[in-house]
């Protein structure tokens, strides 16, 4: 029966969840030195010496699972035997591991949110007005965070929206693990605030008709009431 090699020179590296299998190895493919006829076990791995056993191709490495964990087993294909004696060897297959950490996801405020001046800093939020980077190719989160805040209350210094977040405020797309990632904490954005129409209240009053002009008295408030 055929003689069993082994690839022992390479090693599967740790990468950050992108949405793939797909394995980096470490090193470079080679057998290992040949031994002399007779005198190693059929069980060490090594071509013997004299006999002409060229390895080719190149290592892809593959995970077992897409998803973030540790000790993630790792297969490597792409390599062949070749050579005179190459039929008197066969190639087993590597058993590589590693680990699969978490993504960081970015959020940030897009949309340019406004409201109109109600004398408070509170800004109303809607899923649209949330972008998120650093997810897979075609995964995604709803953000669900309704209440954000202005930089200040004022209609001529408004220029930014603030919010805070946890993982509640994130509702996964269908296919898309929110294990897999580190979700954000905070997104900010610009965001304006619009001016508010006042109150105008004229006083009534009654005159007997002169033909002359009369001024009229009256009122202007804020929506807080304040007198304007």
């Amino acid at each position: 029966t055929a003689k069993a090699l082994t690839v022992p020179s390479l090693t599967a590296n740790n990468k950050t969840y992108d949405g793939t299998t797909l394995a980096t190895l470490t090193g470079t493919a080679t057998l290992q030195s040949p031994e002399t006829p007779g005198v190693g076990t059929t069980s060490d791995g090594k071509p013997y010496s004299g006999d002409t056993v060229i390895l080719s191709g190149t290592p892809i490495g593959t995970f077992a699972s897409k998803d973030v964990a540790n000790g993630i087993s790792v297969s490597a294909s792409g390599l062949s035997l070749g050579g005179a004696d190459a039929g008197n060897y066969s190639l087993t297959a590597l058993t590589l591991s590693a680990n699969i950490g978490p993504a960081t996801v970015t959020a940030s405020i897009t949309g340019n949110p406004a409201k109109t001046y109600d004398g408070t800093t509170s800004a109303s939020l809607a899923p649209t007005n949330f972008s998120l980077s650093g997810l897979a190719s075609g995964e995604n989160f709803t953000v669900t965070q309704t209440l954000g805040t202005y930089n200040t209350r004022d209609v001529a210094t408004a220029v930014t929206v603030s919010v805070g977040l946890s993982t509640v405020d994130f509702m996964a797309i269908p296919g898309t693990l929110a294990s897999n990632y580190i979700l954000p904490t905070s997104a900010s954005g610009p965001g304006h605030i619009d001016r508010a129409n006042a109150t105008i209240s004229v006083t009534p009053y009654s005159v007997t008709y002169s033909g002359a002009a009369h001024n009229a008295t009256g009122t202007a408030k804020g929506v807080l009431n304040e007198n304007l």
